[in-house]
Protein backbone atom coordinates (compact mmCIF):
# COMPACT_ATOMS: atom_id res chain seq x y z
CA UNK A 1 0.00 0.00 0.00
CA UNK A 2 2.59 2.33 0.92
CA UNK A 3 4.42 1.40 -2.62
CA UNK A 4 1.38 2.22 -4.38
CA UNK A 5 1.19 5.37 -2.66
CA UNK A 6 4.83 6.74 -3.48
CA UNK A 7 4.05 5.83 -6.86
CA UNK A 8 0.88 7.73 -7.35
CA UNK A 9 1.73 10.67 -5.43
CA UNK A 10 5.42 11.16 -7.72
CA UNK A 11 3.50 11.38 -10.82
CA UNK A 12 4.19 12.69 -13.29
CA UNK A 13 7.58 11.98 -12.45
CA UNK A 14 9.58 8.85 -12.91
CA UNK A 15 9.91 6.38 -9.75
CA UNK A 16 11.23 2.94 -9.97
CA UNK A 17 11.35 0.01 -7.81
CA UNK A 18 14.34 -2.53 -7.76
CA UNK A 19 15.56 -5.43 -5.79
CA UNK A 20 19.59 -4.99 -4.86
CA UNK A 21 20.63 -6.34 -8.26
CA UNK A 22 18.83 -3.22 -9.86
CA UNK A 23 16.22 -6.07 -11.48
CA UNK A 24 13.20 -3.81 -12.25
CA UNK A 25 9.98 -4.87 -9.98
CA UNK A 26 7.79 -2.39 -10.38
CA UNK A 27 7.72 1.45 -12.02
CA UNK A 28 5.24 4.03 -12.23
CA UNK A 29 3.76 5.76 -14.88
CA UNK A 30 5.79 8.90 -15.27
CA UNK A 31 8.85 6.41 -15.47
CA UNK A 32 7.44 4.24 -18.02
CA UNK A 33 6.59 7.41 -20.13
CA UNK A 34 10.31 8.62 -20.04
CA UNK A 35 11.96 5.15 -20.63
CA UNK A 36 9.89 4.55 -23.44
CA UNK A 37 10.25 8.05 -24.73
CA UNK A 38 14.21 7.81 -24.54
CA UNK A 39 14.28 4.53 -25.61
CA UNK A 40 11.74 4.86 -29.06
CA UNK A 41 9.25 2.73 -28.08
CA UNK A 42 5.41 3.18 -27.34
CA UNK A 43 4.64 3.44 -23.65
CA UNK A 44 2.39 0.90 -22.24
CA UNK A 45 -0.96 0.52 -20.29
CA UNK A 46 1.05 -1.26 -17.19
CA UNK A 47 4.60 -0.25 -17.47
CA UNK A 48 5.26 -1.73 -14.06
CA UNK A 49 4.05 -5.18 -15.23
CA UNK A 50 5.44 -5.03 -18.37
CA UNK A 51 8.78 -4.17 -17.00
CA UNK A 52 8.80 -6.56 -14.97
CA UNK A 53 8.09 -9.10 -17.17
CA UNK A 54 10.51 -8.67 -19.37
CA UNK A 55 13.10 -8.66 -16.61
CA UNK A 56 14.70 -4.87 -17.31
CA UNK A 57 17.82 -4.25 -15.29
CA UNK A 58 18.96 -0.30 -14.30
CA UNK A 59 22.23 -0.94 -14.59
CA UNK A 60 22.41 -2.77 -17.89
CA UNK A 61 20.26 -0.59 -19.56
CA UNK A 62 22.01 2.18 -18.48
CA UNK A 63 25.45 0.58 -19.94
CA UNK A 64 23.88 -0.97 -22.98
CA UNK A 65 24.79 0.29 -26.53
CA UNK A 66 21.82 -0.60 -27.59
CA UNK A 67 19.70 0.70 -24.78
CA UNK A 68 19.97 3.92 -22.55
CA UNK A 69 23.39 4.88 -23.19
CA UNK A 70 23.01 6.47 -26.67
CA UNK A 71 20.65 8.83 -24.67
CA UNK A 72 22.81 9.56 -21.69
CA UNK A 73 24.29 12.94 -22.50
CA UNK A 74 26.54 12.81 -19.01
CA UNK A 75 27.14 8.98 -19.47
CA UNK A 76 30.83 9.76 -18.43
CA UNK A 77 29.28 10.94 -14.80
CA UNK A 78 26.84 8.84 -14.63
CA UNK A 79 28.55 5.49 -15.67
CA UNK A 80 31.18 6.23 -13.79
CA UNK A 81 28.85 6.52 -10.47
CA UNK A 82 26.95 4.00 -10.76
CA UNK A 83 30.08 1.29 -11.51
CA UNK A 84 31.43 2.29 -8.84
CA UNK A 85 28.45 2.06 -6.75
CA UNK A 86 28.14 -1.65 -7.80
CA UNK A 87 31.42 -2.55 -6.98
CA UNK A 88 31.36 -0.85 -3.54
CA UNK A 89 28.62 -3.00 -2.92
CA UNK A 90 30.17 -6.22 -3.97
CA UNK A 91 33.33 -5.50 -1.66
CA UNK A 92 30.86 -4.81 0.90
CA UNK A 93 29.08 -8.46 0.22
CA UNK A 94 31.91 -10.60 -1.76
CA UNK A 95 29.77 -13.66 -1.48
CA UNK A 96 27.31 -12.42 -3.49
CA UNK A 97 27.17 -14.06 -6.43
CA UNK A 98 24.52 -12.41 -8.15
CA UNK A 99 25.82 -9.09 -7.66
CA UNK A 100 28.97 -10.10 -8.47
CA UNK A 101 27.69 -11.63 -11.91
CA UNK A 102 26.14 -7.84 -12.74
CA UNK A 103 29.24 -6.69 -11.94
CA UNK A 104 31.22 -8.98 -14.55
CA UNK A 105 28.54 -8.68 -17.08
CA UNK A 106 28.91 -5.08 -16.72
CA UNK A 107 32.77 -4.79 -17.16
CA UNK A 108 32.06 -7.07 -19.80
CA UNK A 109 30.79 -4.42 -21.98
CA UNK A 110 32.24 -1.70 -24.41
CA UNK A 111 30.92 1.13 -22.71
CA UNK A 112 32.69 0.64 -19.84
CA UNK A 113 35.77 3.01 -19.42
CA UNK A 114 39.04 1.44 -18.28
CA UNK A 115 39.77 3.88 -16.15
CA UNK A 116 36.34 2.90 -14.39
CA UNK A 117 37.10 -0.82 -13.92
CA UNK A 118 38.81 -0.05 -10.82
CA UNK A 119 36.96 1.97 -7.69
CA UNK A 120 38.70 4.36 -6.27
CA UNK A 121 37.47 4.19 -2.69
CA UNK A 122 39.37 7.60 -1.96
CA UNK A 123 36.10 9.26 -3.59
CA UNK A 124 33.02 9.42 -2.08
CA UNK A 125 29.61 8.04 -3.25
CA UNK A 126 27.05 10.49 -3.72
CA UNK A 127 23.83 9.98 -2.67
CA UNK A 128 22.36 11.95 -5.20
CA UNK A 129 23.44 12.26 -8.61
CA UNK A 130 21.71 14.10 -12.31
CA UNK A 131 20.75 11.97 -15.20
CA UNK A 132 20.99 14.19 -18.69
CA UNK A 133 18.70 12.45 -21.20
CA UNK A 134 18.23 13.65 -24.53
CA UNK A 135 16.59 11.98 -27.50
CA UNK A 136 15.94 14.20 -30.25
CA UNK A 137 13.69 17.04 -29.68
CA UNK A 138 13.69 15.34 -26.09
CA UNK A 139 16.15 16.79 -24.03
CA UNK A 140 15.49 15.84 -19.69
CA UNK A 141 17.36 16.53 -16.46
CA UNK A 142 16.85 14.49 -13.24
CA UNK A 143 17.87 14.58 -9.95
CA UNK A 144 18.12 10.67 -8.81
CA UNK A 145 18.09 9.36 -5.56
CA UNK A 146 18.03 5.33 -4.18
CA UNK A 147 15.87 4.86 -1.39
CA UNK A 148 17.01 1.23 0.60
CA UNK A 149 14.78 0.31 3.19
CA UNK A 150 15.66 -0.95 6.87
CA UNK A 151 13.22 -3.39 7.71
CA UNK A 152 15.27 -6.38 10.24
CA UNK A 153 13.70 -9.84 9.65
CA UNK A 154 11.55 -8.35 6.69
CA UNK A 155 14.10 -9.33 3.85
CA UNK A 156 11.56 -9.05 1.14
CA UNK A 157 11.72 -5.59 2.02
CA UNK A 158 15.07 -4.57 2.97
CA UNK A 159 16.33 -5.70 -0.56
CA UNK A 160 13.76 -3.28 -1.87
CA UNK A 161 15.28 0.25 -3.80
CA UNK A 162 13.35 3.30 -4.65
CA UNK A 163 15.06 5.24 -7.45
CA UNK A 164 12.91 8.59 -7.69
CA UNK A 165 13.60 10.95 -9.93
CA UNK A 166 12.57 14.89 -9.64
CA UNK A 167 12.91 17.30 -12.48
CA UNK A 168 16.24 19.57 -12.08
CA UNK A 169 14.23 21.54 -14.36
CA UNK A 170 10.99 23.39 -15.38
CA UNK A 171 11.72 22.17 -19.02
CA UNK A 172 12.09 18.65 -17.30
CA UNK A 173 8.81 19.23 -15.55
CA UNK A 174 6.71 20.56 -18.27
CA UNK A 175 8.31 17.73 -20.41
CA UNK A 176 7.31 14.75 -18.09
CA UNK A 177 3.49 16.56 -17.64
CA UNK A 178 3.31 16.39 -21.78
CA UNK A 179 4.49 12.66 -21.72
CA UNK A 180 1.73 11.83 -19.58
CA UNK A 181 -1.38 13.20 -21.32
CA UNK A 182 -2.35 10.24 -23.79
CA UNK A 183 -1.93 10.11 -27.61
CA UNK A 184 -6.06 11.26 -27.77
CA UNK A 185 -5.65 14.11 -25.38
CA UNK A 186 -6.82 12.54 -22.28
CA UNK A 187 -4.87 13.70 -19.04
CA UNK A 188 -4.16 10.77 -16.80
CA UNK A 189 -1.67 12.86 -14.81
CA UNK A 190 -4.69 12.38 -12.14
CA UNK A 191 -3.69 8.79 -9.97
Amino acid sequence: MALALLKAHHEPFPLVVVDRTYRVLDLNRGAGNVLAAVLGVEPSADPGADAAALGLNLARLTFDPHGARPHIANFEEVGRELLWRIQREVLADPDDGEMRDLLDDLLDLPTVDPGWRHVDLLVPSDPALVLHLRRGPLDLRFLTMITAFQAPQNVAVEHLRIETWFPYDAATAEACAALDVVGDGSDRSSP
